[in-house]
C-alpha cells in the first residue's frame, strides 16, 4: 500500500461513527491481508461498563505454558471515543 493509499484508508476510517463500523469498511478493503485481519477481528471485541463508561475491550483467548486456555483482555477505547483511538 502506497502512502497516498493509507493516508486515505485513515481518513474514511476516521469518518467512520463508531469501531463497528470502521470494522466493516476495513473488512471490504481490497487489499486481501487487511480484510482477512478485519475479520480475524470481528468477534473479539467486548463491551462493558466500568466506573459509568462504557469501555471497549478487545478479548483473545491464548494458551498459557501448562497448556490451558486463558482470556487476556485489553481496554481499547471507550464507547463514544473518536475511532482514531482503534485506528
Amino acid at each position: 500500500m502506497q502512502q497516498k493509499q493509507f493516508e486515505a484508508l485513515v481518513k474514511n476510517l476516521c469518518q467512520q461513527p463508531n469501531l463497528p463500523q470502521a470494522l466493516e469498511v476495513l473488512k471490504t478493503h481490497d487489499e486481501s491481508d487487511i480484510a482477512e485481519a478485519a475479520q480475524a477481528l470481528t468477534g473479539q471485541f467486548a463491551l462493558a461498563t466500568v466506573d459509568g463508561e462504557k469501555r471497549i475491550y478487545h478479548v483473545t483467548q491464548e494458551e498459557n505454558e501448562q497448556g490451558e486456555e486463558q482470556e487476556f483482555i485489553e481496554h481499547v477505547m471507550n464507547e463514544g471515543d473518536d475511532v482514531i483511538r482503534f485506528i
